[in-house]
């Protein structure tokens, strides 16, 4: 863990007028300093001092641990969506598109997104309506699957967040992170 910007995220939060830290020993707290600009007030000084006085790096672990849950839910996500740039407007067009159809709708204009994938993701037939119904069922389908490991995938994310955040030691927010299992994903 870096604590020298661990500290300073911790300092600045308390002070907006420290501009770096330093760490001489991490054992020895009189070995740090606090770096201010002149704007710093004596009520800053002070502020940055009890936060030497209280760090324990928990805060700086926390964020650590949330951010690792956060990008390993992304990775499980990635396993079931394509993770491109636009492909989560493309899906959304794709299933209002999907609704329209399922709603009775037959403006072909109107269904771009779901024309493309008839011969491709449906076979087409003689009857346009028919694929396009076709394609409306799949990509609905889809969705709906989606939603529900979206769910999973969410449900164990914001758990594993709450936990490590309700960790008082960094052993505990280790353990916390290493409890989340993805393997049933």
């Amino acid at each position: 863990m870096d604590h020298a910007r661990a500290l300073m995220t911790d300092i600045a939060a308390a002070c907006p007028n420290a501009v770096g830290v330093s760490i001489g020993s991490l054992d020895d707290r009189t070995t740090w300093r606090v770096d201010f600009s002149d704007a710093a007030t004596d009520a800053e000084r002070a502020a940055a001092a009890s936060v030497i006085l209280t760090y324990t790096g928990l805060s700086h672990q926390r964020r650590e641990y949330a951010e690792r849950i956060d990008r390993d839910a992304g990775n499980i996500r990635a396993r079931y969506i394509t993770d491109a740039p636009g492909m989560d407007l493309t899906y959304e067009r794709k299933r209002r598109e999907a609704e329209y159809i399922q709603d009775g709708g037959t403006d072909e204009s109107k269904v771009p997104l779901l024309l493309a994938s008839v011969g491709t993701e449906v076979p087409a037939t003689s009857n346009r309506l028919t694929d396009l119904q076709a394609v409306a069922t799949l990509v609905l389908t889809r969705e709906s699957q989606w939603a529900a490991i979206a769910a999973r995938i969410e449900q164990k994310r914001l758990a594993g967040k709450k936990a490590v955040s309700e960790a008082a030691t960094v052993d505990a927010i280790v353990a916390a992170y290493n409890a989340v299992t993805w393997a049933d994903l």
